[in-house]
């Protein structure tokens, strides 16, 4: 950013909440008016640079920036250079919503009613921003769901407007994931402590793909065993990659989604085989069976349950149908969620236990050696399209709870 846009876009964000004085709901449309209108209250005092810090203020409301211009001048900052104020109308959006813990000066009665209250660290990181929330009540959880859902969908919005810098859009999830009920009260007097679920002493091993799924599903995972070795797919193509000791996994999961080109070197693939055939679980996802027919890492052939039929789908509607009796989908009904997945087809010998409406599978349980296998139909990998995938995960607690109870499954001996 050049020094005129970095004084655009300060001005604004000192001034883009000015219209909560007149409006809580159209606050940013109150503010763009009040510049407008009183600039010198603003201490501006030209016509362009108030109409400029006012578009930008207004596009932090805005569903659509589509009418915020990309070049604007303003003779009071450069007589020859426009500017985007479309782009910094979305970066201002962007840094809004990731404001999102409660440390405010004004309409404190309207703080105290705020779910906010419960979102105490944003914690922006590579891929994925978590909203580390302390909810009191499962009601309280949804409404903290519901709110990062509709933060990721305000910023998809402006995904290729921030992308034509180069300004790549986190995705967003909650912390904690799912919520479970509190446990049995302690003895009067001792506080008593809510977690997701008991802690297993078990060992899992995790090749982790760059997908929020993947950080997902590794997230609950830390949280549901005492050991979790994680090795990253983009550094298990290194050959003679360092393992750590040679102990038994009770289950390995392997994420391939946004590294499906990446071939596993052979002494963790020879690891996975071993550790499976001796009766660990295993539990695989896309693009593995892929992966595996473009004898990328076809040495895992024989574990899979299932085979690629030609060809594989990516960010479409897709209704889970077919859900057949197994302990893993107990009380699961059907349910709808936007998902990148393969068309495959089911090994002699192995179960297709959740199928979509087309009758593709969704869920396949299997086994290699002494050892239990599942592969999950199910990732958020994004290529063919600019916009980023929300995670299943996110789109429906469902998905989640089914990929919990396969990991689980997987790992009992």
């Amino acid at each position: 950013m050049c020094p005129e846009e970095v004084y655009l876009l300060l001005h604004a964000i000192y001034t883009h909440d000015a219209g909560y004085r007149e409006s809580g709901k159209a606050h940013a449309k109150a503010s763009h008016d009040a510049i407008i209108e009183h600039p010198e209250r603003f201490f501006i005092h030209y016509e362009n640079l108030a109409k400029a810090i006012a578009w930008i203020a207004l596009a932090h409301g805005l569903d659509d920036l589509s009418n915020v211009p990309s070049a604007f001048p303003v003779d009071f900052l450069s007589k020859t250079l426009e500017f985007d104020l479309q782009f910094l109308g979305a970066l201002l959006l962007l840094a809004d919503e990731m404001d999102q813990a409660y440390l405010r000066v004004f309409n404190r009665a309207g703080q105290e009613r705020s779910q906010r209250n419960s979102i105490y660290h944003v914690e922006i990181g590579p891929q994925i921003v978590k909203l580390k929330t302390k909810p009191d009540s499962s009601d309280q959880w949804e409404q903290l769901r519901k709110t990062a859902t509709h933060i990721q969908l305000r910023l998809d919005r402006v995904a290729p407007i921030l992308g034509r810098r180069g300004v790549k859009l986190e995705q967003v999830t909650l912390y904690p994931t799912v919520w479970a009920e509190q446990g049995p009260h302690e003895e009067e007097g001792v506080s008593t402590s809510r977690s997701l679920s008991p802690r297993s002493t078990k060992r899992v091993f995790f090749l982790l793909d760059r997908t929020v799924l993947g950080a997902q599903i590794l997230q609950r995972m830390q949280l549901e065993y005492g050991l979790v070795t994680v090795v990253p797919v983009s550094a298990a193509h290194v050959a003679h990659y360092p393992l750590p000791a040679n102990e038994p996994y009770s289950g390995i999961t392997w994420m391939l989604g946004e590294d499906f080109e990446t071939p596993i070197c052979r002494e963790i693939m020879d690891m996975l085989l071993k550790n499976t055939a001796n009766g660990g679980g295993l539990v695989l996802f896309p693009f593995v069976a892929w992966s595996v027919s473009q004898g990328i890492n076809d040495q895992v052939q024989d574990a899979l349950p299932v085979t690629l039929a030609g060809k594989w789908i990516e960010g479409q509607s897709n209704r889970i149908s077919v859900i057949r009796t197994h302990p893993i989908t107990e009380g699961i009904k059907p349910f709808t969620i936007e998902n990148t997945y393969e068309w495959l087809t089911v090994k002699q010998g192995a179960q297709s236990i959740m199928e979509d409406s087309a009758g593709n599978p969704f869920l396949v349980v299997g086994s290699f050696g002494k050892g239990k296998v599942a592969y999950v139909n199910a990732c958020s990998h994004q290529c063919m399209e600019l916009r980023e995938m929300v995670s299943p995960w996110q789109q429906n607690p469902v998905v989640g709870e089914v990929i919990v109870r396969t990991v689980a499954w997987a790992c009992e001996t």
